[in-house]
């Protein structure tokens, strides 16, 4: 019954995600982070902080360089949406 229920990851799971998070140089402060497994696949979703001063193109890059780090940890088909927003101050 569990692999059909939607629940969230274990914690440990929850730790590796944001390790992964926090291992680039140009990201902070990941917040927001939710997680689910969904039958055998999992969902990713976190807000992450950047230098506001970085162009969408390198914001993007960044970003899809964390993605592509998450599928390889948890499988090619972990849904991740990260949402960027600036540094604060």
């Amino acid at each position: 019954m569990s692999e059909l229920a939607e629940c969230s990851l274990p914690e440990d799971t929850v730790g590796e995600i944001e390790e992964i998070l926090n291992s680039s140089p140009d990201v902070c402060e990941p917040h927001n982070l939710r997680t689910r497994k969904i039958g055998n696949r999992i969902a990713i979703e976190a807000h992450i902080r950047m230098d506001g001063g970085v162009t969408l193109d390198e914001a993007h890059d960044r970003a899809t360089d964390l993605e592509h780090r998450l599928k390889e940890r948890f499988g090619q088909d972990t849904h991740v949406t990260l949402h960027m927003e600036p540094k604060k101050g």
